[in-house]
């Protein structure tokens, strides 16, 4: 398990290693995934079709919505493939 750490303004830091409890951390079931605030609204299709190229543009000091997937096999965590299901759910956070 991971955590996406955020300033106080909502610009990106970091993708780290949940080793500990940490204070102050809210726990999502689903996936994150973290978009440029720049980035037009996008739906489920959108981001199960084009997550690493939406991903790849995070750098520290961005600012970034988070988008939480749900509705996914995440044991078979087969993202941005064709087994990507299509009664997923998005919400942007």
């Amino acid at each position: 398990m991971h955590y996406i750490e955020l300033d106080d303004n909502g610009a990106f830091r970091g993708v780290y290693p949940l080793n500990e409890e940490i204070a102050g951390t809210a726990f999502y079931d689903g996936v994150l995934v973290p978009v440029l605030s720049s980035e037009p609204a996008i739906g489920f299709k959108q981001v199960m079709g084009s997550w690493p190229a939406l991903t790849e543009k995070i750098m520290p000091g961005c600012s970034v919505h988070i988008y939480r997937l749900s509705g996914i096999p995440l044991a078979s965590a087969k993202l941005g493939t064709d087994y990507g299901c299509s009664d997923g759910h998005i919400e942007r956070l």
